[in-house]
């Protein structure tokens, strides 16, 4: 029964309905919001994955020339040319340099007929790997500095004495020590280096690189040592 001044009890539980049901429904309305949110985020793994391959881009080619000698392939720098080919009394072939201020460089390469007494001022050792020359060392410094009568090679008496660097044996040139004629050696074969093609068969070879520049450059005679390949 209703009285005056009374608020009716089923008025006042509908209204706490409707305020729980307005809670609920703005829960449930933020909730989705949020996980709505979440889904429209970009994916983590992909977006590192495409700054790495951004980061690393690949390098630019080296300015080189490859020469086919038909026994063997060998790549120097652009501006080096082959200045000839020898078939006496050795099976050389000669490479200079030509660029400006450079062309005091030279690389000789000899196969099968090869010189035995050629003394050095420096050495580089190598080593054979599947049929490829892999530098395993640096090249020395002048040989007077360890050989003999150090730093002295005018009291040697001599024009060559023995000599050693890195395990690897030759022979030091002490009368022309002014010189930077570097040659390259293995522990077991000294500069007698075998290689071995599929159509060219098996070949001696042996090099020297030489080296009048102010500012030496021993990565040319590196790198061509071990691009070389034999047909």
């Amino acid at each position: 029964m209703y009285r005056l001044g009374r608020k009716s009890k089923k008025g006042t539980k509908k209204r706490v309905w409707l305020g729980i049901l307005f809670i609920l429904l703005v829960l449930i309305g933020a909730m989705v919001y949020v996980s709505f949110r979440i889904l429209q985020e970009p994916d983590e793994t992909i977006t590192t994955t495409q700054a790495i391959t951004r980061e690393y881009a690949p390098p630019q080619g080296e300015d080189v020339k490859e020469f086919n000698q038909g026994i063997y392939t060998i790549t120097l720098p652009s501006d080096w040319v082959l200045k000839g080919h020898n078939e006496t009394p050795y099976n050389m072939y000669s490479y200079q340099a030509t660029k400006k201020n450079a062309d005091n460089r030279w690389l000789e390469v000899y196969v099968d007929r090869v010189p035995t007494d050629v003394a050095f001022n420096r050495l580089l050792p190598v080593i054979i790997e599947n049929n490829k020359i892999v530098v395993t060392g640096s090249v020395s410094e002048n040989c007077v500095e360890f050989t003999g009568p150090q730093g002295n090679p005018t009291a040697a008496g001599v024009p060559a004495l023995a000599a050693k660097w890195q395990g690897v044996d030759f022979m030091c040139d002490m009368s022309n020590y002014t010189r930077n004629v570097v040659g390259v050696g293995t522990v077991a074969s000294r500069h007698n280096i075998a290689l071995a093609g599929p159509t060219a068969g098996q070949h001696v070879f042996y090099f020297k690189y030489i080296d009048h520049n102010i500012s030496p450059d021993y990565q040319i005679l590196e790198k061509a040592l071990e691009s070389l390949s034999v047909h």
